[in-house]
């Protein structure tokens, strides 16, 4: 799996983001973005100055380039900036904060399951990372994280699975090509608590 910069800024983005209790619209806020320019930030699929990026990390009292280590501890709240305490405090409610996705890592130790030349369908990978980790990914999402993140070892297959019943168009069956190295799913598994 290779370092992406930028998806590594938008996962530090969000774990901060959610540390603190505030709502991606309060960050864009406090980052002088709009809500939709923050959020594709924090998705990682667009490059940034660093003058954005800046922006980000002073809502933390950091440097764009502390931020965007994925080691970098948060600041306790009492060396935050007084305009971050103050949006924290003045919250009319507390953010409800869903359990932490990391659907990287979760695809990553399922994928490392699979033999070379193994099939499989999307809708597998689903059910097994709602059995396995209790969190439930859309199959979009599950199916782009591999595009994106996974090419390398994972390709589409023209196949397709045909006792679908019911509307809509057949889902295609994915194939194992190389085998994802030890290293990765070492790193996955103790990203993940396992």
């Amino acid at each position: 799996m290779k370092y992406n910069i930028k998806s590594e800024f938008g996962r530090q983005a969000k774990k901060f983001r959610l540390k603190f209790g505030l709502s991606q619209k309060e960050l864009a806020e406090l980052s002088n973005m709009s809500p939709s320019e923050y959020g594709v930030l924090e998705k990682g699929i667009t490059n940034y100055n660093v003058e954005k990026l800046q922006r980000v990390a002073s809502v933390y009292g950091l440097v764009y380039y502390q931020f965007g280590n994925p080691n970098c501890e948060f600041p306790i709240f009492n060396k935050l900036p007084n305009k971050t305490r103050k949006a924290i405090i003045l919250r009319e409610k507390p953010l409800r904060i869903y359990k932490e996705r990391l659907i990287i890592e979760h695809l990553t130790l399922l994928l490392g399951e699979l033999s070379t030349g193994n099939e499989f369908l999307i809708k597998h990978l689903r059910t097994n990372i709602n059995k396995e980790y209790s969190i439930l990914y859309e199959d979009e999402e599950i199916s782009g994280t591999i595009s994106k993140n996974f090419s390398e070892y994972v390709i589409k297959t023209d196949d397709q699975y045909m006792t679908k019943q019911g509307v809509g168009a057949k889902p295609f069956y994915y194939k194992l090509i190389k085998r994802i190295p030890a290293r990765v799913i070492a790193e996955a598994k103790e990203k993940v608590g396992e």
